[in-house]
């Protein structure tokens, strides 16, 4: 990940100057003056920078939308800079520069760029760093917020403006800062809004699939570029599946590596052996060990948000290992599959459809598909979709989740915020669904060791994938009874049958019980006694009682105790 640090202060750029002469030039060799009390500093190579004039730069890496990449020194003259970045090249980028005709200083960071953009105000200036340590140098050692681990404990995860970290925020994927001599401000230049509501009614669901598959193919072949070999972690799922598709199409080298768990219910192989028969390429199985797990240290330390889940220590392991001896240039995953493809249970689709189309019989194929998926009956689907659309459309509200925590913690929890849930009139109620799903599932891609190690590639995650779909109608995602149904419709002539017909998921819980199961007096003793407990977040004596349960394991219980710990390690990892 590119190690940068800026500084801006529009109205008194000389405490701009003196804030930077902290900074270690040893650590930050190469510095740009973007102009106007703005000063930008880059560890790592020149090639990290795209410069297309002294006032203007772009960290990190840029795709065309349509080749050749544009000539970006005419996008930067252009009045709209931002809105024509993110229409013409997408990437895990940042963009600086000084519009002359205002005199303002502009930053935007990429749509689902995984080029982070973190703010802290420090002596009147404003700085933002890709790793929060860095803030150091500059006087501010930063401070866990007991706060915000509350909310990210009740359930938000996912990703807002406000860190787990004091004063510290985070410039989201497609906004952009303005910085004036008068006044600073955040704006949102891409919401998904725009792409759930072209032509829902007359979507047909061949065309659509098509896009799909032409995003996803593209998109992988483009974060391939010029690498010889690659690594796919493949679970044997659909959305690894697909993505070994396009890797295959894609011109280059690939190590299929499944990590299995023991467990049965953890175990691909025959899945993942599936699909590598498939393409045509040899598939790594290693075993995952819960003796490889470290419960005191967390991957997430560093970040600004408890995002790492302590079992991925041993798959992480295996991975920079056969990285390093198969000679592999990049790990690339099949994550946020379930969170883009709509991996729905609900009646939202049957809300979405009623609105588009008003009445029809469609609507009863749309209750067939959803009692397809979920059992719930066809007639009890109507009547539930019935009851929520005489109720008035209200923003996506994400569920609490209390379990282990005080009453005084859930009392104290503010309401989620995220600027795309502002709009009004509020969208569709299953697309504010898909929408907050892939938002959430962002921490998830953050917080591996491997990262340390290799540089990791989510294609699915992509800003033309997630395009592509989020124009599909959520109906047409759940039709023929078959959840992500457009995506397998997108590569049913590659998968194999066992794939494309697939509606069961595996899972990495054998894992997990047996790290819980073995480190059950280190877990309580951590837990009980450490920060949670001591800033009253969690109820001692419920998870007390919880823990010292004996008996085989049973129920979810386990698995937010291991999240509260994996919490607990990141807490410890900020001092």
């Amino acid at each position: 990940m590119l190690d940068y640090l800026i500084v801006v202060n529009r109205t008194d750029p000389e405490r701009a100057r003196h804030l930077v002469s902290f900074v270690d030039p040893s650590i930050y060799e190469q510095r740009f003056d973007v102009g106007s009390g703005c000063h930008l500093m880059l560890a790592g190579p020149k090639s990290a920078t795209i410069q297309s004039a002294s006032n203007s730069i772009i960290l990190g890496a840029v795709h065309p939308r349509e080749d050749p990449l544009p000539d970006l020194g005419a996008v930067f003259a252009c009045e709209k800079v931002a809105k024509r970045l993110i229409e013409t090249v997408w990437g895990d980028y940042l963009a600086v520069w000084l519009d002359r005709r205002s005199d303002r200083v502009h930053i935007l960071r990429a749509p689902f760029g995984r080029l982070p953009c973190y703010r802290r105000t420090i002596d009147s200036s404003l700085v933002l760093v890709s790793r929060c340590h860095r803030l150091t140098m500059l006087g501010h050692s930063p401070v866990v917020s007991a706060e915000a681990v509350a909310a990210h404990l009740a359930g938000h995860g996912a990703k807002s403006e406000t860190t787990s970290l004091d004063q510290i925020g985070e410039l989201l994927g497609g906004q952009q800062i303005v910085i004036g001599t008068r006044e600073t401000k955040i704006e949102t230049v891409w919401n998904p809004w725009s792409f759930t509501t072209r032509n829902l009614a007359r979507a047909d669901a061949q065309s659509q699939a098509l896009a799909v598959r032409t995003a996803i193919l593209k998109s992988t072949r483009q974060l391939v570029g010029e690498r010889s070999k690659v690594m796919l972690g493949l679970s044997g799922g659909l959305d690894s599946s697909i993505v070994a598709v396009a890797l295959a199409q894609a011109g280059t080298a690939v190590e299929h590596l499944s990590l299995t768990t023991g467990d049965p219910s953890g175990d691909e192989a025959r899945y993942a052996k599936a699909v590598t028969d498939a393409v045509g390429a040899n598939l790594l199985m290693v075993r995952q060990s819960p003796e490889h797990v470290d419960l005191s240290i967390s991957a997430a330390a560093g970040l600004p948000r408890p995002s790492a889940r302590s079992f991925s220590q041993s798959g992480d392991r295996e991975i920079i290992r056969l990285i390093c001896e198969t000679g592999s240039q990049a790990y690339f995953n099949g994550g946020g599959g379930d969170s883009v493809f709509c991996h729905m249970h609900s009646v939202a689709p049957l809300l979405d459809r009623f609105s588009a189309e008003g009445f029809s019989r469609r609507l009863w194929d749309t209750a067939m598909d959803i009692d397809a998926i979920t059992g719930c009956g066809a007639f009890f689907a109507l009547r539930r979709a019935a009851g929520r659309a005489l109720g008035r459309r209200k923003p996506y509200t994400p569920p609490v989740t209390g379990r282990f925590l005080t009453a005084q913690t859930l009392e104290a929890v503010p309401a989620w915020d995220h600027p795309w849930f502002e709009e009004k009139p509020y969208p569709l109620p299953g697309k504010q669904m898909h929408a907050y799903w892939i938002v959430s599932i962002e921490n998830s891609l953050e917080g591996y060791i491997r990262d340390r190690a290799v540089q990791s590639f989510y294609p699915l995650m992509t800003q033309p994938v997630i395009e592509a779909c989020l124009a599909v109608p959520t109906w047409q995602w759940v039709s023929g009874g078959i959840n992500r149904s457009i995506a397998r419709q997108a590569f049913a002539a590659e998968l194999p049958p066992p794939i494309r017909e697939r509606k069961t998921k595996g899972a990495m819980d054998g894992l997990v019980v047996q790290i819980y199961e073995r480190n059950r007096t280190t877990i309580r003793e951590r837990l009980l006694e450490g920060r949670l407990s001591a800033a009253g977040i969690i109820d001692r004596n419920t998870l007390a009682d919880a823990i010292d349960r004996r008996g085989p394991v049973v129920g979810n219980d386990y698995g937010r105790i291991m999240a509260l710990l994996d919490v607990e390690a990141w807490w410890e990892s900020w001092g």
